[in-house]
């Protein structure tokens, strides 16, 4: 592989003792330093709680008529039907059995849990408004014609700090670490001079007038 790539392993070996190197002197210069103190990991929990939080979560069941296989005046007439039927007091279930396309009769029209963002978007709204057992007026989507109930409701917890007090240290940590590193070497770049020795390796003049 090295050589279709017109590499040696002198060369790869090389560059995995550059690489060493420079992690070992970051590590004992820069990185064995850094500390991360409880105020700084309170203060990133507060400022974040929604990264920490199990976000509410609803259990959305649906009465579905597709477009894709009849015209929409149709499907849409079915749909009307079947949301009279509801509010005549008609079971959710029996009326879905009754109207729904097949295969969105499965598991009683159940689509599963979801959180806010991860419905459609004409669905989103309205499912999150409803209450507990409510059914919704139609919804057209670019599929087809819906109804939908809440059958769960889960309500948004937060996750204890100190459930996560090693995964934002180590966030902080790493935070750190990254710009302590790229201080250091521009630090480095700064103190000591470096002589190019190799006239190939050299800036062109015109790019960098000042040889530098």
């Amino acid at each position: 592989t090295l050589k279709n790539q017109g590499m040696s392993l002198l060369w790869l070996k090389d560059q995995l003792k550059r690489g060493i190197l420079y992690q070992r002197v970051i590590l004992s210069n820069v990185y064995a330093s850094i500390t991360v103190s409880d105020e700084e990991i309170s203060d990133y929990y507060n400022r974040n709680i929604n990264e920490f939080s199990s976000g509410e979560e609803i259990r959305v069941r649906q009465i579905f008529v597709s477009t894709s296989d009849k015209d929409d005046a149709s499907a849409l007439a079915t749909i009307n039907e079947a949301l009279t039927k509801l509010k005549e007091g008609t079971d959710f279930i029996s009326v879905l059995n009754q109207f729904a396309d097949e295969k969105a009769r499965i598991n009683d029209g159940d689509i599963g849990y979801f959180k806010k963002g991860e419905l459609v978007g004409a669905l989103e709204e309205p499912a999150f408004k409803l209450n507990l057992g409510n059914f919704s007026d139609v919804i057209k989507t670019d599929n087809g014609y819906h109804i939908i109930q809440i059958t769960e409701r889960k309500i948004a917890k937060e996750i204890p700090l100190d459930s996560v007090r090693q995964t934002i240290a180590d966030k902080i940590r790493q935070s750190k670490m990254e710009e302590a590193g790229k201080e250091y070497i521009e630090k480095l770049k700064k103190d000591y001079f470096v002589e190019i020795l190799d006239p190939t390796l050299k800036p062109k003049i015109e790019n960098n007038p000042k040889g530098n």
